[in-house]
């Protein structure tokens, strides 16, 4: 599920995937951004978090291939530049590696930021 914010009136609409993959859901918002300069905000949800093994392996496969989709689809349109990827989750793990390379329900939340960033 992509949500775009209108960057005048923050009125949110939201684009159903068909494939329903993480994937398709960036190559659809990178679509997005390129297609509307204007555009400010964009929200992909992605489930698949509760991760209590293999955490690594799992989050890769879960994020690699979508967000490296979503990067090259804006590199060529040109506005990578001009795009910043957050990751947000209200879903807690522990801060601390399980003896089966995951993390148990904690207080504790990963984030993460992408973009080229730019100078004026």
């Amino acid at each position: 599920m992509i949500t775009l914010y209108s960057s005048a009136l923050w009125l949110a609409h939201a684009i159903d995937v068909q494939a329903g993959s993480f994937t398709a859901s960036c190559v659809t918002a990178a679509q997005v951004i390129a297609d509307d300069k204007h555009l400010q905000t964009l929200c992909i949800t992605l489930h698949g978090f509760d991760t209590h093994e293999d955490q690594l392996q799992r989050n890769a496969a879960l994020l690699a291939q979508g967000l490296a989709s979503m990067r090259t689809k804006l590199t060529a349109s040109g506005d990578w530049k001009r795009t910043l990827v957050i990751s947000v989750s209200e879903f807690r793990r522990s801060a601390y590696e399980n003896i089966a390379r995951g993390t148990d329900h904690g207080t504790a939340a990963s984030q993460f930021l992408l973009g080229a960033g730019h100078s004026r």
